[in-house]
């Protein structure tokens, strides 16, 4: 089983600004739970959740991961950059890599559905999507913890670390050094 979360930095890559997510459909609505699943619940009930976190006073702070996993680290194929956004309101990950979880990890060894959802809509439109909610094992060098993250169909990263991200882990960004501090 995975050992407990460390504070050291981490190496970053500088991203440029990106204002939106691409390539997203409408979600679908909650169906009726049968009598042996547990009920779904939304994270958010009444509230339609933009990707965006608007309420936050920080200024706004973006850039890459220079490598990180979701899952297995001994997985290749579960490797990939963290987009970290301080101004996205959670953390999502893309329906890719939602499909390289299930087909490289079928026993959910690193990951595990919920019975949770949101509903969420982009900066841009007024379009609704639902996503579900995972419990999945982020690894960076020696941190390690265990994050939710909301299913979306994005297509410009894998893995988006938002406000939820940051005011759990996020200590410091040295930007001099390229490093975060979790």
């Amino acid at each position: 089983m995975p050992s407990h979360p460390t504070n050291d930095a981490k190496k970053l890559s500088r991203l440029p600004p990106t204002d939106e997510a691409v390539g997203t459909k409408p979600g679908e609505e909650p169906t009726e739970p049968s009598s042996l699943e547990p009920a779904v619940v939304n994270l958010y009930p009444g509230t339609v959740v933009t990707l965006r976190a608007s309420s936050n006073p920080r200024p706004r702070c973006e850039f890459l991961t220079a490598c990180c996993y979701l899952g297995s680290s001994k997985d290749p194929q579960l490797r990939t950059q963290a987009y970290l956004d301080t101004l996205a309101s959670n953390s999502f990950i893309s329906l890719g890599l939602y499909n390289r979880l299930q087909k490289h990890d079928p026993h959910q060894q690193y990951w595990n559905t919920t019975n949770k959802y949101f509903i969420f809509n982009l900066a841009v439109g007024t379009t609704e999507h639902r996503a579900q909610v995972l419990s999945v094992l982020l690894q960076m060098d020696s941190f390690q913890v265990w994050h939710t993250f909301g299913v979306a169909p994005i297509e410009s990263f894998d893995c988006i670390l938002g406000a939820d991200f940051c005011q759990a882990y996020l200590c410091n960004i040295r930007w001099q050094d390229k490093l975060m501090e979790l």
